[in-house]
């Protein structure tokens, strides 16, 4: 699947956000990811109850109800941009799927149930280009 296009759909009090640069490590969303690849199909990543915490999953459709979250073009941010136009693979770094592999040639991206202070199995997404320590 080629991505064509990356939303981070967000609630309202992540809104507005200046996202980080290129240069910082990581960000992150409470919301999900909505990542559009050819033929309109898209696929959404956010965390997810587990046995023993949160994890990261992916699905056809949103995880949360319509008009709930605020699309949030996300494309062209130096993070995503070395992945549009390619075809990407995705994998689990570890067997509690907190850390989803975004690959896309040379280029990755991690996205980990991960809170603020570094901690896995967090109720949110960070977006990292390492992957989690």
């Amino acid at each position: 699947m080629i991505l064509r296009a990356v939303h981070y759909h967000l609630f309202d009090h992540e809104l507005p956000t200046i996202w980080p640069d290129a240069s910082s490590a990581w960000h992150q969303i409470d919301g999900e990811v909505a990542l559009w690849f050819d033929g309109d199909e898209v696929c959404f990543v956010s965390w997810a109850s587990a046995p023993g915490g949160y994890c990261i999953e992916l699905q056809a459709q949103s995880f949360v109800n319509e008009g709930t979250l605020t699309a949030v073009e996300m494309t062209a941010h130096p993070y995503w941009a070395p992945l549009i136009g390619r075809p990407i693979d995705t994998r689990y770094a570890d067997a509690l799927r907190e850390v989803l592999v975004l690959e896309g040639g040379e280029d990755s991206l991690f996205l980990a149930a991960q809170y603020g202070d570094g901690t896995l199995g967090g109720d949110c997404v960070r977006i990292a280009k390492q992957p989690p320590c």
